[in-house]
């Protein structure tokens, strides 16, 4: 029975199997009824943890309240004490007591009570000993006990006096003396100032900023009271000290606050009473002072939270820190101008998700059901159609575009069945395009090959999509570097550049292609080797510039010679008429040497006929040496030949030879630059001819004396490269050899060995 056209289509069996997907995750869904169960806990954990900061701040409130208490009540009796007592019964120092060397007062302690049980003493070196003294030291020995109940408080470290004649007495026994300087005034200590009739005119208890203990026990709080004697005049203090480490102990050591949780204790404005993190100072007095949000590590959004939270005094506040959700709680702690403040992580009080484990199972055994039964549904009616088209596109990737009929052409679904009619069809073309690019890539392979340089096709990009050889001279710099040329230009238009590698010259051709919007799309570049031709043309413009200079010299010798006649006769004339010999005689000489030079630059560069002649290898020299006369002399170079009169060579153009020396000798010259030798020998060794040029100036280095021979290797500023290359070349032409060595002694020396009798003779 044939399925209905509709129920053939894969995506209505995708959907029909979605909707029975959905409704098993459906039930799944329910599950996640288990999150409102994670809100509640969350907001019970949050309303406790209110409470609990309320509770705590009561108690710090409680006991402040309790040592505000004992503080008066203590400062109140020990008062009226005061003045019931005279100064005429102490008019010594009381026993147990002693004057140290430096003038100091302190204590001896009694073995046979408890350090809580009996206080100390320190009285500064500067204070006057006095029958007023004596009795305020044994006076105050009477708060002892009082101070022994009171340090029984976990929280108090210390309860202690003093008093306007600069005495400590403080409880526990402690040694005194060796925490303060001989000198050291206690009334100008935080406590005894803050409860001094200017700062504290109600009379009543007062609390300090935090500061550190002087007798080095850490951060403390004071509680202080104001004493006045019988006339109404401010007396001295009696205080309790604080330990803010004990006091967050005794109160939060049974209440944990997880791992990031932290405890602030603050002022409305931000100063810090007690932080998590506060650390003991090592001077003694400092007083914290800082303020939670001048420290610069509060974020704006921490800032925020607590800034409400000190302005209300109560409540939870949220807020994000680094990429962390962080709550806030809140309490103000009553009776006192402070707010305490607990943070914590929210993750740390906000339950996680818990699933109940075997409805999961279940949940996960059904998924896995009916994922196997849609799996082997998918194999059978989409797996292997598919499989058939992927085994044919195989085939069509490897060349063979055969039809063969698979499953896909009888499958049920009707979108395979399309996809297989367009399969086929797609099959045909791609066999067809196949075959015309490939006679297409024949007839650019033959074009190619033809080619003698590199041509290469380069998109803007770089990349290479078409080349007919590799080569050096189309390198990837060197693309990339004229593609940025060219995509700068606006309108891009053929290029080309000569480029040295080596000993090799290239002559690279760049043609653009452009896209319709005139943007670069392409290049073709052509690179050819032109070594030898521009080698050939530097050669001919060399030879054809040594004609020139030839032919401009013999053209000032012809007119030169007419006016050194008519110098000459007229010297003979004024020699004939008496007229002073002596000048008379320097002037011949002189037309003498500019005779002898004129005809010497005229031998050298007189035309080449050539016919076969023995020519001297002295004489074009001794013309060189006579023609760099002048550079000579002015560089201060010496020149030293050792010419022998057997060095004839037999050949028919010299001016090959004019070319090599000249170069080796003006090289000497230009190697030396000033105040050096040159050293010319020239002899005979069998049917050879061997001159040697040295020179003591710039030395040539060993892995540079066969590069120099090589085109277009300069080690000079402005020189071309050409010169040395061409001394070889024409040495190769006249069947000789010429070399250059250096020696231990830093002297160059330049060989050439040339046959008596040469190619051209042969």
């Amino acid at each position: 029975m044939k399925l209905p056209e509709i129920l053939c289509s894969l995506a209505t069996r995708v959907i029909v199997i979605f909707l029975l997907c959905s409704i098993l995750y459906l039930a799944i869904f329910i599950t996640l009824s288990a999150w409102q169960t994670k809100n509640k806990s969350a907001q019970y954990n949050k309303n406790n943890l209110q409470e609990i900061t309320r509770e705590k701040s009561q108690l710090i409130s409680a006991g402040f309240t309790q040592i505000e208490n004992d503080t008066t009540n203590m400062g109140i009796w020990y008062q009226k004490l005061y003045r019931q007592s005279g100064e005429e019964m102490y008019s010594t120092l009381p026993d147990g007591y002693r004057v140290n060397r430096d003038g100091t007062i302190t204590r001896l302690r009694d073995r046979s009570v408890s350090r809580t049980r009996q206080s100390a003493i320190y009285v500064a070196g500067t204070a006057k000993k006095s029958a007023a003294l004596y009795r305020d030291i044994a006076i105050s020995e009477q708060l002892d006990d009082a101070f022994a109940e009171v340090v029984k408080n976990k929280v108090v470290t210390w309860a202690y006096l003093v008093d306007k004649n600069n005495i400590l007495r403080c409880s526990p026994y402690s040694d005194l003396k060796a925490q303060f300087e001989t000198d050291h005034d206690q009334r100008s200590d935080p406590f005894y100032l803050d409860a001094s009739e200017k700062n504290d005119p109600d009379r009543v208890a007062v609390w300090t900023k935090p500061y550190s203990d002087y007798l080095r026990t850490g951060w403390m709080i004071t509680c202080s009271y104001p004493i006045y004697d019988e006339k109404d005049r401010f007396y001295g203090v009696v205080c309790i000290d604080l330990s803010l480490n004990k006091l967050m102990k005794r109160y939060f050591s049974d209440f944990s606050i997880g791992d990031t949780g932290r405890i602030y204790w603050l002022t409305k404005d931000g100063g810090i009473y007690y932080q998590s993190d506060m650390k003991d100072s090592e001077e003694q007095g400092e007083i914290f002072s800082k303020n939670i949000f001048e420290k610069g590590d509060v974020g704006s959004a921490k800032e925020k939270a607590m800034r409400e939270a000190l302005k209300s005094g109560r409540g939870i506040y949220e807020y994000s820190e680094r990429r962390r959700e962080k709550i806030l709680f809140c309490s103000r702690v009553s009776d006192t101008d402070t707010v305490l403040l607990i943070e914590v992580n929210r993750s740390e009080i906000v339950p996680r998700n818990r699933i109940d484990l075997p409805t999961v199972l279940i949940l996960i055994l059904v998924t896995i059901l009916m994922s196997f039964i849609f799996l082997m549904w998918l194999r059978y009616n989409f797996s292997h159609p598919m499989n058939d088209l992927v085994a044919r596109a195989n085939r069509i990737s490897e060349g063979d575009y055969s039809l063969i009929r698979r499953a896909a052409d009888e499958s049920e679904l009707r979108e395979i069945r399309d996809l297989d009619r367009a399969f086929t069809t797609m099959n045909a073309r791609i066999e067809e395009y196949t075959r015309s690019i490939s006679k297409r890539n024949k007839e650019i392979s033959t074009i190619l090959e033809t080619i003698e340089g590199t041509l290469l096709i380069v998109n803007r990009n770089g990349e290479v999509v078409v080349s007919s050889r590799e080569s050096e001279s189309v390198s990837p710099e060197i693309v990339m570097r004229e593609l940025e040329k060219l995509r700068k230009e606006p309108h891009p238009r053929m290029d080309s550049e000569q480029i040295i590698l080596g000993s090799e010259v290239y002559r690279n051709t760049y043609y653009p292609i452009c896209g319709e919007g005139g943007e670069l799309s392409e290049v073709v570049i052509s690179s050819d080797k032109v070594t030898q031709s521009v080698l050939l043309e530097k050669e001919v413009q060399q030879m054809e510039k040594m004609a020139g200079i030839g032919q401009f010299a013999a053209a000032i010798v012809h007119e030169l010679k007419n006016h050194l006649a008519v110098m000459k006769g007229a010297a003979y004339i004024l020699k004939l008429e008496g007229v002073n010999k002596e000048e008379v005689g320097r002037i011949e000489r002189a037309a003498d040497e500019a005779e002898k030079v004129i005809y010497t630059l005229l031998d050298y560069s007189r035309d080449d006929d050539e016919r076969m002649e023995m020519v001297h290898v002295g004489t074009f020299i001794r013309q060189i040496l006579l023609l760099s006369n002048k550079t000579l002399i002015r560089q201060n170079i010496e020149v030293i030949e050792n010419i022998d009169s057997s060095c004839y060579i037999h050949m028919g153009s010299p001016e090959a030879l004019k070319v090599i020396l000249q170069n080796i000798i003006i090289n000497a010259i230009q190697a030396i630059g000033a105040d050096g030798r040159i050293e010319i020998d020239c002899r005979r060794d069998g049917d050879n001819v061997e001159i040697s040029v040295k020179d003591d100036g710039e030395p040539i280095p060993a892995d540079l004396r066969e590069k120099i021979f090589e085109p277009f290797y300069t080690t000079k500023e402005n020189g071309n490269g050409i010169g040395l290359w061409i001394t070889r070349r024409l040495t190769d032409s006249l069947g000789g050899t010429v070399t250059a060595t250096t020696d231990e002694n830093s002297v160059t020396e330049f060989d050439i060995i040339l046959p008596v009798n040469t190619p051209q003779d042969n």
